[in-house]
């Protein structure tokens, strides 16, 4: 069944967030991988470097930029996932480099495979970083990591890697230096993520290997979408009209005679309930029932709306605007089936109120 199947689809877990995260922190820091002339979190420096620069959102100090275009003496590497700052929060994974026992960096991963980066979620981390005690030892690196170019951060500081560009500019280049060594266990471990890389649906294409290509083709998207869509609308079949309502993330919502257009699925249910509680509709009744899903497909999925008596609220990452006291809140990590979830929900218990993907 090898060439069929991988061993995450044989656990089950190839949509996973946290299994794709530690895959790549072992990827990057196991010690089968670093005695080569180019180990791979060598490779993954020198791509957020050069994307950095290119993109002119980084500046690195001439030492730190010599130090990783230069085969090293000696590499040490410790990759953690989970690293926890003092404030508590938790950034996906934190790499360290000591290169010829001189040069220090550091890597701060967040990867998201198919949510969004949550509210201030970013900023946090960054300032998190400088409030380190020993942040001045290192040469930090913010990556942002995330499938498609779609999905990009919010924040300077953090360089956005597609998993193409990981694929073609760490994985494949990798696999190429550890030739002699394809009966390895490790070897074959790489060998599987990789595949399960490929089979990543509507998210990843071997084939592409000019990211350049792929941003002009979204920003080509980005400003014209409303011809494709119309066009599509008027000609297309059914698969092109549900292939574009997927890419879309706008929703316009009509309420009260009045229409407006939201971009994103915690935006669509913030306003939801704004426009519901400006007009009256109790908060309990709202949390009631919008709180959960009972849609055939989301049956009691929680739908992110929780409310919370604390007086001071949570933290912003977590929060949204305040909507009365008890204060409800929004987490931000939606899902495209949550939200046509949602979307039921709205229709079943409030008619008056018209959501429209556009």
């Amino acid at each position: 069944m090898q060439n069929e199947i991988t061993l995450l689809d044989v656990a089950g877990k190839r949509d996973s967030e946290s299994v794709h995260t530690s895959m790549l922190a072992w990827i990057l820091s196991a010690p089968e991988f670093l005695n080569i002339p180019l180990p791979p979190a060598l490779l993954m420096s020198q791509l957020v470097i050069s994307k950095g620069i290119k993109n002119g959102k980084l500046t690195i100090g001439s030492e730190c930029l010599k130090s990783v275009y230069v085969t090293p003496l000696s590499l040490d590497v410790n990759a953690s996932t989970e690293w926890t700052f003092k404030n508590k929060k938790r950034i996906d994974i934190c790499v360290e480099l000591i290169i010829n026992d001189v040069t220090k960096f550091r890597l701060w991963i967040e990867n998201k495979l198919y949510t969004h980066v949550g509210y201030k979620q970013l900023e946090s981390y960054y300032n998190s970083v400088q409030e380190l005690a020993d942040r001045k030892d290192f040469c930090n690196l913010f990556i942002f990591l995330s499938p498609g170019i779609e999905n990009q951060p919010d924040h300077d500081a953090f360089i956005h890697i597609t998993y193409q560009e990981l694929y073609d500019r760490v994985l494949l280049p990798l696999l190429d230096q550890l030739e002699n060594k394809a009966d390895s266990k490790s070897v074959r471990y790489l060998n599987e993520y990789i595949a399960t890389l490929e089979s990543i649906d509507n998210t990843f294409n071997p084939l592409v290997k000019s990211m350049e290509y792929s941003e002009c083709l979204k920003e080509i998207y980005d400003n014209y979408s409303d011809l494709f869509i119309a066009a599509i609308s008027d000609n297309g079949t059914e698969e092109e009209k549900s292939a574009v309502s997927k890419i879309s993330r706008n929703f316009e919502i009509i309420f009260n005679d009045r229409s407006e257009i939201v971009t994103g699925y915690t935006a669509l249910a913030r306003r939801v309930f704004e426009l519901l509680l400006g007009s009256g509709v109790d908060r309990n009744e709202l949390l009631k029932n919008l709180g959960r899903l009972w849609s055939t497909e989301c049956k009691g999925i929680d739908s992110r709306v929780a409310v919370t008596r604390e007086e001071k609220g949570t933290s912003p990452c977590y929060s949204s605007k305040t909507l009365g006291r008890p204060y409800i809140y929004f987490n931000n990590q939606w899902t495209s089936q949550k939200a046509t979830c949602f979307i039921k929900q709205v229709k079943n218990y409030y008619p008056n109120m018209k959501i429209i993907k556009r």
